[in-house]
């Protein structure tokens, strides 16, 4: 019972993040339906890289100091990991539900 809970509140995620893990998708309205929240995500988190690769880039122009430049590594890290993470999920949904 307790595992079958915490696999509920994953779909939960799933489905916040715009990722269908229960429903196959039949017709173009159910890829709309499905992929709106996630394409505002992948865009939200892409530009999140784009911002972070650009400040650490004028970071190093401009000869701030190393703290200053590496305080978004980390999250530059996570983001690339959930765009990569994401993007197999959607390559491989067949074959994940």
């Amino acid at each position: 019972l307790i595992f079958d809970g915490s696999i509920e509140k994953l779909g939960v995620l799933f489905r916040f993040s715009g990722m269908n893990i229960k429903n196959k998708i039949v017709t173009p309205l159910d890829t709309i339906k499905y992929r709106w929240l996630y394409t505002l995500n992948f865009l939200v988190v892409f530009s999140a890289i784009i911002g972070s690769i650009f400040y650490v880039i004028l970071g190093v122009k401009q000869g701030k100091n190393f703290i200053e430049v590496t305080s978004v590594a980390p999250c530059l890290t996570f983001s690339i990991l959930s765009m990569i993470k994401s993007l197999y999920h959607l390559m491989y949904e067949e074959q994940i539900q």
